[in-house]
């Protein structure tokens, strides 16, 4: 009997040991782990998207000047856009990237058969970028304040963007192509082989995009106002749609197809 006992009371040490255990590796995952992420996220801050047009103002010679660059982030931090200034030709950026939250980029621009090397780098903060730019000649060079606005016009959405709609039981394709003619913009919103409507009331308000959709497939009608924020090639927002007799919002996202070259 005593063996039995002796037996019982190993068991329940053991018992309590494991409970004890597992208690405290449970205590020491939620006590650890935390301060562990803080370490990593002090060695390694988390970096900024620069993805957008950025827009500045300068004087040059009593003019206003109106510049701008179109810039996406790529795989490894590597930049990628083009320069709009006083030329009609755009400049591609060489040698974009972004380190943490500074973008660093330059190009070399002709201008009345000089050649100026320009080197941009900043901070970047939400919407704005806190920078210089460097600009070179043979002659020597010199360093101008930079302070460019993320923005968006209509002009930055022409192109086609590949939309994705996540319904729950299934994942909706469609695309809108818009497009410049002179000085109007068109729309024109594709979705399998089913809907092929005009994308009307094309508009940016407060850096977001904006259109309607409407019409009808297989007999139900369908009417849908999307809202989204384009950053880059990147596009994130909202629908509001009326399907039948049901209505409701659910979100989008998109990228822009590369175009041809």
């Amino acid at each position: 009997m005593s063996h039995f006992l002796e037996f019982d009371l190993r068991s329940q040490v053991s018992r309590s040991l494991g409970k004890s255990i597992a208690f405290f590796s449970v205590l020491l995952f939620w006590v650890v782990s935390p301060c562990a992420s803080i370490i990593v996220g002090q060695e390694k801050p988390q970096t900024v998207d620069p993805s957008g047009t950025w827009r500045w103002e300068y004087e040059l010679g009593g003019e206003t000047m109106k510049d701008f660059v179109r810039i996406n982030l790529g795989k490894d931090n590597a930049v990628t856009g083009t320069y709009h200034g006083r030329s009609d030709k755009p400049a591609s950026i060489v040698d974009g990237k972004l380190t943490a939250d500074t973008l660093s980029f330059h190009f070399n621009v002709d201008i009345q058969g000089n050649s100026i090397k320009l080197d941009f780098k900043g901070k970047v903060k939400d919407d704005s970028i806190d920078g210089n730019v460097s600009a070179a000649t043979s002659e020597g060079s010199r360093e101008f304040p930079w302070a460019p606005k993320r923005s968006v016009q209509l002009d930055d959405t022409v192109g086609i963007w590949e939309l994705k709609i996540e319904t729950g039981d299934s994942v909706l394709e469609p695309k809108i192509e818009i497009t410049k003619v002179g000085d109007r913009f068109k729309g024109r919103y594709v979705s399998g082989q089913q809907l092929d409507l005009a994308a009307t009331n094309l508009k940016v308000e407060n850096n977001h995009l904006t259109f309607s959709i409407a019409g009808e497939a297989n007999g139900t009608k369908i009417k849908g106002d999307y809202k989204g924020r384009p950053y880059g090639d990147k596009i994130k927002g909202t629908i509001k749609y009326e399907l039948g007799d049901q209505s409701g919002e659910i979100e989008f996202t998109g990228k822009r197809k590369a175009s041809a070259k």
